[in-house]
C-alpha cells in the first residue's frame, strides 16, 4: 500500500489540524488505484495539553514492508515505539509549552507520554527527567 498526505487546516472553531490520507493499492495490471481517501482516522489529543494533535497515518509490521489489502494498521492500541522490524508514519503537533512543564508530577508525567502511547519516559524543559519505577 501506499498514502499521499494533505494537510488541512480546519476553522479556529473546530481547533483540530486534520490530515487527509489517501491510500493506494495495485490492480490486477499493476497499476495503482485508489483505495480510501479520506481524513486520518486515528488522531489523539490530549486535554492538558493545548494544540496537541498526533495523527497515526500507518504502520509497517516488517521490513521491507508487506504490499497487501489487510486491515488498517492505524486501528490498532497507540504505542509509541514501533512494531520490532518494522515503521511508523505519524504527524505529532504540539501547541505552545506553558508553565504545567515547570509543576509537572510522576502521575502527570505518566498521562503526558501515554497520550505518545507510552509511559516509559519523561523529561522536563530543564532537561531533569523525572523517571520513576513501575
Amino acid at each position: 500500500m501506499q498514502f499521499i498526505l494533505e494537510l488541512k487546516i480546519m476553522s479556529e472553531e473546530k481547533q483540530k489540524k486534520q490530515i487527509r490520507r489517501i491510500v493506494t493499492v495495485h490492480n490486477v495490471q499493476g497499476r495503482s488505484i485508489v483505495t480510501e481517501g479520506r481524513f486520518a482516522p486515528s488522531v489523539h489529543t490530549n486535554p492538558n495539553r493545548v494544540g496537541y494533535h498526533l495523527t497515526q497515518l500507518w504502520i509497517t509490521d516488517q521490513t521491507p514492508a508487506y504490499v497487501g489489502n489487510e486491515e488498517d494498521p492505524t486501528a490498532r492500541l497507540l504505542k509509541l515505539e514501533p512494531p520490532k522490524n518494522g515503521s511508523v508514519v505519524r504527524i505529532i503537533e504540539f501547541g505552545p509549552e506553558g508553565d504545567w512543564l515547570d509543576r509537572i508530577n510522576v502521575d502527570d508525567t505518566k498521562v503526558a507520554w501515554g497520550a505518545l502511547g507510552t509511559q516509559t519516559a519523561s523529561t522536563t524543559k530543564t532537561g531533569k527527567a523525572k523517571h520513576f519505577r513501575w
